[in-house]
C-alpha cells in the first residue's frame, strides 16, 4: 500500500536523523536546476537501507532508441538547456542543434 511521503518542516524537525518515516524536504533556497527539473529531496528513516517500493519501476532505454527519444523530447521543450539552465548546458544544446543528431 502506497503512503504519500510526509512533507518535512525544517523548523519542526531540524535533525534529519530524528525523522522516523520517509519524507519530502523542500529547502528554502532552490537552484534553477532543481526548479527546471521539478525536483525535491527525500529523507529516509534509515539511509543505509535500500529503498524498495512496488510503486517504482526501472525503465531501460535501448541505445538505438536514444536519438529518436531525444528528438521527441525536444519537440516538447525538454532538452539539455531546459533541464540544466546554465551556460554550459546552453552551449551543449546549441552544439546538438548543429549536429547530425538533431
Amino acid at each position: 500500500m502506497y503512503m504519500r511521503p510526509k512533507r518535512i518542516n525544517i523548523d519542526e524537525e531540524p535533525n534529519p536523523f530524528d525523522v522516523k518515516e520517509i519524507g519530502i524536504f523542500i529547502p528554502a533556497h532552490i537552484t534553477r536546476r532543481i526548479v527546471a527539473q521539478a525536483g525535491v529531496f527525500t529523507i529516509h528513516a534509515n539511509p543505509r537501507k535500500a529503498f524498495d517500493s512496488s510503486d517504482i519501476e526501472m525503465l531501460t532505454i535501448k541505445n538505438e532508441a536514444r536519438r529518436q527519444i531525444k528528438r521527441d523530447l525536444y519537440k516538447y521543450g525538454i532538452h539539455q538547456a531546459s533541464l540544466f539552465p546554465d551556460l554550459d548546458a546552453l552551449s551543449k544544446h546549441i552544439t546538438w542543434l548543429r549536429s547530425d543528431e538533431h
